[in-house]
């Protein structure tokens, strides 16, 4: 199979009828962001990263890495299933939405930074400052 290149792969997703992620590692999981938010449903290996995205059963499958066959059941199933790729996919792009979204993401982050900045010790000239 041939790469695709960069700049042809938002119109290869748009043309797909699921996105099918078998990675064994996988970080964030952005092409299943992608794909959810173009209202693709997503069948991919139950990974960390993948599984805080899929709602297994909702937006698409997750299965374990060595279930090949349940894999290819799934993938089946919902490419001769028109109305389940529509559902999921609505639900994909509603799951984006709500939980992804910049602002989403951006409120998550400061609750980051301020759970980091909350137990961090205080630096020397702090602790100075309050003696």
């Amino acid at each position: 199979m041939k790469r695709i290149p960069f700049e042809d792969f938002p119109a290869v997703l748009r043309a797909a009828s699921v996105c099918v992620i078998p990675t064994r590692r996988e970080g964030l999981g952005l092409i299943a962001l992608e794909a959810l938010a173009l209202q693709k449903p997503v069948v991919a290996t139950d990974t960390e990263g993948i599984n805080e995205i899929i709602e297994n059963g909702q937006n698409g499958y997750l299965y374990k890495d060595n279930e090949v066959g349940h894999l290819a059941l799934k993938i089946l199933e919902l490419l001769r299933n028109p109305h389940k790729r529509a559902a999921f996919g609505r639900k994909g792009n509603q799951t984006v939405a709500k939980k992804f979204s910049a602002e989403e993401m951006a409120l998550k982050h400061l609750e980051l930074y301020r759970s980091l900045a909350e137990s961090q010790p205080p630096t020397a000239k702090q602790q100075k400052a309050g003696a």
